[in-house]
């Protein structure tokens, strides 16, 4: 009669405590290498395979029809391939990495926002305006046409103090609300203009960064919480997985044959997930998904590829881990001649 209930008892216990706290201990080990390191970040940005996709072909084939920039609108292909052919890929890469510095420099210090060091991307905008402007013209043969002002003030909505011009067509407002018409020969000019403008670097307020730095003293701090917090889960899952299969059963050779398949349970699906990268080619998954266009962009795949598999290699591990102790446990049972007590069993 107390063995079902043992087992009821041993069963409950690891249902609803010791595989969440299994699953969820294998999945922070599992991000603990990348989630508070920047260098992990930076090498999604810093590697070629990102590099060749920004200078991909295909790029500019995936572009939406048109693009607002400032005050005109470009034909988005041919802007995205003018891009491409006057700003270096560098720029954008140096701007990326620089933010993901400021990220973690602002959750180092306690800081409620950060700064986005725009500096090499506005030299690289202002060196490469004139570039792009030919290339621009060379693609469309006229230039960007103005966004109506009235059509401006309804996307940006109205403040406070600001009357809504009622006339709907450019023609018919004076000519000191009208945007400048650009043409082929003053369109260098006005990126130039645009690109000076921007600011060198632009602040961005993130409350919750300074709610993280204020619980943790600095970033060393909470890399150090984060992996501490880790293990202990991980004792803990283990500690109750342990409890639920000796309450579960009385002899060792079953204890270690229930604990081995209670822990292989959570550690198959964390292996599944850092194998389904190495396994599975992301193009076969974007055809599933109904986008052919994207098999054409194979920059963009090799990309995604290697991002994926760069955030799951500690799926990988993790799984590995647990599925080999799991295996190990329940292997066991073949090396521990069983009981009296379960061949009584088999006998009834």
């Amino acid at each position: 009669m107390m063995k079902p209930i043992r087992r009821f008892f041993g069963f409950a216990m690891y249902l609803f405590i010791g595989l969440p706290l299994l699953l969820g201990s294998m999945t922070m080990l599992s991000v603990r290498p990348w989630l508070t390191d920047p260098a992990a970040y930076k090498s999604l940005v810093e590697d070629q395979r990102f590099t060749a996709v920004l200078e991909a072909p295909q790029l500019p084939r995936h572009m939406p029809p048109t693009v607002d920039l400032g005050s005109y609108r470009y034909d988005g292909p041919a802007a995205a391939a003018a891009f491409q052919d006057a700003i270096p890929a560098s720029a954008l890469v140096q701007t990326a990495s620089r933010s993901i510095d400021s990220v973690f420099s602002a959750i180092d210090s306690g800081a409620s926002g950060f700064m986005l060091d725009l500096q090499p991307l506005r030299e690289a905008l202002i060196a490469g305006s004139g570039p792009f402007a030919s290339a621009y013209l060379a693609r469309t043969g006229e230039a960007p046409e103005a966004i109506p002002v009235q059509e401006q003030i309804q996307e940006q909505g109205p403040s406070p103090g600001r009357q809504l011009v009622p006339a709907t067509d450019q023609q018919t407002l004076p000519s000191s609300v009208q945007t400048p018409t650009l043409t082929a020969s003053n369109l260098a000019t006005a990126l130039e203009a645009m690109a000076t403008g921007l600011p060198p670097t632009l602040a961005v307020d993130d409350p919750s960064l300074g709610a993280v730095g204020q619980r943790t003293a600095n970033l060393a701090t909470l890399r150090q919480g984060f992996s501490s917090a880790s293990i202990w889960l991980a004792l803990a899952a283990a500690g109750l997985t342990v409890a639920g299969a000796f309450i579960a059963e009385e002899n060792w050779r079953k204890r270690l044959k229930l604990l081995g398949s209670r822990i292989l349970g959570p550690g198959i699906p964390i292996l599944v997930v850092g194998l389904v990268p190495h396994l599975i080619n992301p193009a076969g998954l974007i055809r599933m998904a109904g986008t052919a266009s994207m098999n054409q962009f194979p920059a963009l795949l090799e990309y995604v590829k290697f991002a994926a598999t760069s955030l799951t290699g500690g799926f990988m591990v993790v799984g590995l881990a647990a599925v080999g102790i799991g295996t190990a446990l329940v292997s066991t049972t073949h090396l521990i001649p069983p009981g009296d007590d379960e061949d009584t069993e088999e006998l009834l």
